[in-house]
This record gives structure tokens, C-alpha cells and sequence, in this order.
């Protein structure tokens, strides 16, 4: 049996044209929905792009996926495992306005009852 352990809005931007990031404790999370909507975004010379990244300390991170925005609608990625403990969502302007929302649903497979929220900590870079 599993059981959601988070189910949080990490971005609900409007006109967003500074970088912004968030890394995920998942410690205690067996499998990772990511959702993102773009509604809509500026580009005229680069992309906003949204990009995950993992690590196992928690500093040196590497990307695993990345999102450029060229259209509007809804991606969503599925990490199934977990292999590194921490996660980073990173959004990055590219000098553009983005207007977009991302949600995050944690699962931990060996729990029964709801556990609390995992640690998140937002950033600028």
C-alpha cells in the first residue's frame, strides 16, 4: 500500500522573468509525480526552461530531465524509483516572462498513514 506523503503547489507564477528553484528532501519518498502548466510565456530570444536535477549530497547536482517552454499545456514527469535523495526543480527565465504552476505528489510505498510534507528549500539560482 502506498501513501501520499506530499501533494504541494511548489510554483504558481504570474509574468515570472527571474530564476527560481526549489530542492526536495525525498528521503522519505519511494515515487515522484511532477506536474507543470504553462499557460503562457515570452519568447524572443531564449526559452524559459524548467530542468530536474538529482543528488546525493544534497549540493553537486546533475540533470536528469528538462522542459523547454514552446508550447502551452501540461507535462508531467515520473520518477519511479528514487535513487538520489534530493531532487531540484530549477526555472530559469532565460531573460523571458513565464506565467506557470508546478505541483509536485510524493508517494512512500512501506508507510500506511499519511507522514507529513517533505522538506523543501527555495532559492534563487
Amino acid at each position: 500500500m502506498s501513501c501520499l506523503v506530499d501533494n504541494s503547489v511548489l510554483f504558481d507564477e504570474t509574468n515570472l522573468a527571474t530564476n527560481k528553484s526549489v530542492i526536495l528532501d525525498l528521503s522519505q519518498t519511494d515515487r515522484l509525480s511532477i506536474q507543470i502548466t504553462v499557460v503562457s510565456f515570452t519568447s524572443t530570444v531564449l526559452t524559459p526552461t524548467v530542468t530536474l536535477l538529482e543528488s546525493v549530497d544534497g549540493i553537486n547536482f546533475t540533470p536528469i530531465s528538462q522542459l523547454y517552454f514552446a508550447t502551452q499545456g501540461v507535462t508531467i514527469w515520473h520518477v519511479d524509483p528514487i535513487f538520489s535523495q534530493f531532487k531540484k526543480i530549477w526555472y530559469r527565465a532565460n531573460g523571458e516572462e513565464s506565467t506557470f504552476k508546478i505541483q509536485i505528489n510524493a508517494h512512500n510505498d512501506t508507510i500506511t498513514s499519511f507522514g507529513g510534507t517533505i522538506t523543501k528549500v527555495f532559492g534563487v539560482s
